[in-house]
């Protein structure tokens, strides 16, 4: 769906505009503060109504934050789902997904697409997208030479909480694993609030591991475009690779897959037979972890056998995702 008469605003965190950064689908960014308080919205509102005059708004976090800040701006019509005690915000509340009366887990991009269909767009079918700079793309391929050895990114952080991280340990172990069988190159990718569990891949690990400090989402994007498979949490870059296209083998534990198995994904996903999953919790309520700890280093490396193994037997990589 597009409109190409209109001038399209993307309103959201820094991190949000930039992994959005060189698509083609909006006009214009206006990045949010993370903590912005009501005198923000007010000044920021104030400005946007004196510029233009909001016919539309799609109003994609559940937030009664995000909500406000869009009646603010004067839009005419608000899109939204309608949760969070916002209701009287929103000029087109869409219901949830209900499930014998409860709300219930859907894959976040269908649920953009149901406010889309309320706003009487006709939504496509072809999938996420990202865009890579060629500067990005130029530093990553400077810094990982020697194309006949495979690329692995490796993501072990989760901001949701320690609930979604398989151990640092374990990825180390992972990338031990795959230095010793095919010569890989293991690029750790990492965020601002992953320090910790940085230093302890890189502590654990016996072998040579990447790491691409400058350029920020940019870079990231152009490592997960190049890399030939990435393995980590249930968290951003796996969403960045199914984007761009890149294999995923996701170790998922206390998050219900209906929220973020898309079915444009490549790869597999990981998961532990524990009855206590999906809890949704930051942190593990009977502090066992069970979920993440019974994923042995052993299934995460058959799975990356699997798959690098068909991409040298028959120069591309199997496109069905399946449980392990």
């Amino acid at each position: 769906m597009s409109w190409p008469d209109h001038h399209i605003i993307l309103a959201g965190t820094a991190s949000a505009c930039g992994i959005l950064r060189g698509l083609p689908y909006f006009d214009q960014t206006l990045e949010i503060p993370s903590k912005a308080g009501l005198p923000w919205m007010l000044r920021a509102a104030r400005t946007i109504r004196k510029q233009y005059r909001i016919q539309l708004a799609f109003i994609l976090p559940h937030s009664f934050r995000a909500a406000l800040f869009a009646s603010l701006t004067g839009a005419r019509r608000r899109v939204g789902i309608n949760r969070g005690g916002r209701r009287l915000l929103l000029t087109d509340p869409v219901p949830p997904r209900l499930e014998s009366g409860q709300i219930a887990p859907e894959y976040m991009a269908f649920e953009y697409l149901r406010l889309v269909e309320q706003a009487g767009g006709r939504p496509d079918d072809q999938g996420l997208s990202l865009a890579v700079s060629e500067n990005a793309r130029n530093l990553v391929a400077e810094k990982l030479t020697g194309e006949d050895r495979p690329v692995i990114a490796l993501a072990p952080g989760a901001a949701f909480g320690a609930s979604k991280r398989w151990a640092p340990e374990r990825f180390a172990a992972v990338a031990d694993y795959a230095y010793s069988k095919w010569n890989a190159t293991c690029v750790l990718l990492t965020g601002p609030g992953d320090s910790e569990v940085r230093d302890a891949v890189l502590k654990s690990a016996s072998v040579p591991i990447t790491e691409i400090r400058e350029g920020g989402l940019e870079t990231l994007k152009a490592v997960i475009e190049r890399a030939d498979i990435l393995i980590g949490n249930d968290s951003g870059p796996r969403h960045i690779a199914v984007a761009l296209g890149t294999p995923v083998i996701c170790i998922m534990g206390s998050t219900s897959p209906a929220y973020t198995d898309s079915p444009w994904e490549k790869g597999d996903i990981i998961r532990a037979n524990v009855p206590c999953a999906p809890c949704q919790q930051p942190e593990c309520p009977l502090e066992h972890h069970r979920c993440m700890k019974d994923i042995s280093v052993e299934m995460v490396t058959e799975a990356l056998k699997k798959w690098l193994n068909t991409r040298r037997e028959t120069g591309k990589l199997p496109n069905q995702i399946s449980p392990a």
